[in-house]
């Protein structure tokens, strides 16, 4: 059950869409070096999950070496670990992002008409 802070329930709506083992798929994808291309179509804000983002901003400049060591041995699992690319996913993971980020737009046109900006 999803509550608010003052114990109340709230929609299963307004938490954003994802999928985090989708997201760590696409990660350990993009630190393959066979999958170069995807570093170049995905944006570390495609991810939901901050730490996949900050990983991925690494591995997409090259230099995995800046990351803490728990990122490091994250990524290294996820390569191991992960579930493989599969027709179909790397869409999702896009569609997934594109819906947050819609709900985010919306978020704020609801709070801009209630005046809270």
């Amino acid at each position: 059950m999803n509550l608010n802070p003052d114990g109340t329930t709230r929609s299963a709506a307004t938490v954003p869409p994802y999928d985090m083992e989708l997201e760590r798929t696409v990660l350990a994808e993009t630190a393959d070096p066979l999958h170069l291309e995807l570093r170049v179509v995905i944006a570390s804000d495609d991810f939901y999950d901050y730490r996949h983002a900050r990983i991925f901003s690494a591995v997409k400049v090259g230099n995995t070496e800046l990351l803490s060591v728990g990122d490091r041995h994250y990524l290294d699992g996820a390569k191991r670990y992960a579930f493989p690319v599969v027709l179909g996913s790397i869409e999702t993971f896009f569609d997934l992002g594109a819906r947050r980020r819609r709900l985010f737009e919306l978020e704020a046109e609801r709070a801009e008409l209630l005046g809270a900006f």
